[in-house]
């Protein structure tokens, strides 16, 4: 699996990270009462949205790295989580959008998806997916 590159920038700028957990639950909204509410999936992921600092480099770099070692965005890639420092992994949901402040200095908008997959819960006990699709069921 790829790793985000080191001549990247390794941190959003200051003020620019969202994390938004997924929405997992049902709302059903009857013409009289109260919301229904229930969950409909037993994992949250998470998606991420920043911006970070670019030169013509490194603008160059974050294009090939989308376009040819990602499959354009399709391959997931692992990186430190820009809140909690550890590794996970993340998959880009859009095509980075840069903005060019200057020559030679740029904004690239970043949204990814984080991959990472706490155990889930089923009747027949708890199991992890592993990556050729098949699960780990831990008894």
């Amino acid at each position: 699996m790829a790793a985000w590159p080191a001549s990247l920038p390794q941190a959003p700028l200051l003020g620019t990270l969202t994390v938004a957990p997924e929405e997992i639950r049902s709302i059903f909204r009857p013409d009289v009462g109260p919301p229904m509410v229930r969950r409909n999936a037993s994992v949250a992921g998470e998606h991420l949205s920043f911006s970070v600092s670019a030169t013509d480099a490194q603008y160059t770099t974050l294009i090939d790295f989308w376009e040819d070692t990602l499959n354009h965005g399709a391959d997931e890639f692992t990186w430190a989580h820009p809140i909690t420092d550890e590794t996970e992994s993340f998959r880009f949901t859009k095509r980075p959008r840069i903005t060019s402040r200057s020559k030679d200095a740029h904004v690239a908008r970043i949204n990814l998806y984080s991959l990472e997959t706490p155990a889930l819960l089923l009747e027949d006990g708890f199991f992890f997916l592993l990556e050729d699709g098949g699960r780990l069921l831990l008894e």
